[in-house]
């Protein structure tokens, strides 16, 4: 496996960027995203967000939720699309797109609300 992933791997010595701040148990996180010079990362630890912020890493911290409505907001069409394709795979048990979005309200609230606000499902 670390042949095959070996362009994703992370040096240890990366945990040296990270700041104190940050739970040592999360430290792997933040430092695979400063690897990657990210400029976001996506977790719903309200705690890891919390110490993300307080620090001087330029990194912002979001929710799913909030990162899936900050790209509904970006780029709609594209949001849209995705929730297409998901209906469209759904050939076990199919559900429509107003069904997924509902079964989404509770992870995704921003993400539904600005979804059935657009559709005027």
């Amino acid at each position: 496996m670390r042949e095959a992933l070996e362009d994703n791997i992370i040096d240890s010595g990366a945990l040296d960027d990270v700041p104190d701040a940050i739970n040592p148990k999360d430290q792997h996180v933040i430092a695979a995203a400063l690897a990657g010079e990210a400029s976001v990362v996506v977790t719903n630890d309200r705690r890891l967000r919390a110490e993300t912020e307080s620090t001087d890493i330029s990194l912002e911290a979001m929710s799913a939720d909030d990162f899936a409505g900050y790209l509904w907001e970006l780029m709609p069409c594209d949001v849209d699309e995705v929730i297409t394709t998901l209906v469209a795979k759904r050939t076990k048990r199919p559900v429509t797109a107003e069904e997924l979005m509902e079964a989404l309200r509770g992870p995704f609230p921003a993400l539904a609300t600005a979804w059935f606000t657009a559709t005027g499902e």
